[in-house]
């Protein structure tokens, strides 16, 4: 049986519950981090990569300050990671491009008031910058839209960068860890009970994504969380060479810096079930050979599926327990856990260390 103490314990090893371990060690902190399964293999393994809200001006401003914040650095932390681990996550700017957008003077007064570039391509502009795109008639309407500051890393690589790098910062990392209660005495959390035995520590952060709300005692934003599945494909190397993040309705292109192709994603309501159906499958294969006509001769590599943790208003929880001392919550990132992740660690972070937050926190309140 284990009767360790830690400064703080963190219940999820996400990329949301990882980025959290390296700003408590990096301020001097003993932390362990408990998960269920293996570090960093659900939603943030599933994802897409890309460092955006999918359509920024049609998301909270609490999500876009998060974002952009995490944008402004992630470049260095990729660097930073692969100096402590050896792993290049990959991070390029390629930017994104929309090939719809219906509500364009929406995006344009977003990019304006956020000094966001904001670029509109016209047909010959889109046939020039990308040749291989079939998009002859997707800009009949309305032109495309490209962000050009918009980049992407390589998710599974910097899953595996943050996990040695926290090893070598000597935080702890358990696998197969099963939290089965907290214990509160008065109004203070004081220990967790897992599969192994107990684990005392000062604070509790709960950042276990959309397994969450089952873990968090009493109400609040948190019992709004909820799983929402998100299916998606890989196209082998040799798929498509450009760096440019694609976009059309919900779904998207991300290019791979080895060739290889991610098609994305499904949104689709299925409980905790993480299991493919050859319907959506082949909604997603649709949609890339529409994009890209040469994939209809090809088989995708493989295919998977992620359970995002979705909050009723889609602003995550980032803070303190309303009632319990020492108990923080660090979840609900839904579709851009990816992109928020630095800054939604530093800001819990904060907080649970008594600093002055980077961001107001009244938003992502409990």
């Amino acid at each position: 049986m284990s009767h360790r103490s830690y400064d703080t314990v963190i219940v999820g090893g996400g990329i949301i519950g990882l980025f959290t371990a390296l700003e408590l060690a990096k301020a001097g902190q003993s932390v362990c981090v408990l998960e269920r399964g293996a570090m960093g293999q659900e939603a943030s393994w599933a994802a897409g990569g890309i460092l955006s809200p999918l359509r920024p001006w049609k998301y909270p401003e609490a999500v876009n300050a998060l974002a952009q914040w995490s944008q402004l650095r992630y470049e260095a932390l990729c660097m930073e990671l692969q100096t402590l681990s050896g792993i290049d996550c990959e991070w390029r700017q390629g930017g994104m491009l929309l090939l719809d957008c219906p509500d364009s003077i929406q995006a344009q007064a977003w990019a304006k008031s956020h000094d966001v570039q904001l670029e509109a391509l016209d047909s010959h502009e889109l046939k020039r910058q990308f040749p291989n795109l079939s998009v002859h008639d997707r800009v009949a309407a309305a032109d495309a839209w490209w962000l050009p500051q918009v980049a992407q890393l390589r998710n599974p690589r910097l899953l595996r960068a943050l996990v040695k790098s926290l090893e070598h910062l000597g935080v702890e990392l358990r696998e197969d860890t099963v939290v089965e209660s907290l214990n509160v005495a008065g109004s203070s959390v004081t220990s967790i009970v897992i599969n192994a035995g107990v684990l005392h520590a000062g604070q509790v952060v709960i950042a276990a994504g959309a397994w969450s709300a089952a873990l968090i005692p009493g109400e609040g934003r948190f019992s709004s969380l909820h799983p929402v599945k998100g299916q998606m494909l890989l196209y082998g190397p040799g798929s498509w060479q450009q760096a440019t993040v694609v976009m059309q309705g919900d779904r998207y292109l991300v290019p791979r810096a080895d060739g290889r192709l991610i098609v994305g994603s499904s949104v689709e309501d299925a409980g905790f079930n993480k299991s493919t159906d050859s319907q959506t499958q082949a909604s997603l294969r649709n949609f890339a050979e529409s994009l890209l006509p040469g994939l209809s001769d090809r088989q995708p590599e493989r295919s998977w599926a992620g359970l995002r943790p979705a909050s009723r208003d889609e602003i995550p929880v980032i803070g303190p327990h309303a009632t319990i001392k020492g108990l923080f919550i660090n979840t609900g990132h839904y579709r851009s856990g990816i992109v928020m992740a630095p800054a939604a660690a530093r800001l819990l972070t904060d907080q649970l260390l008594g600093n002055k937050p980077i961001l107001p926190v009244g938003a992502y309140q409990a």
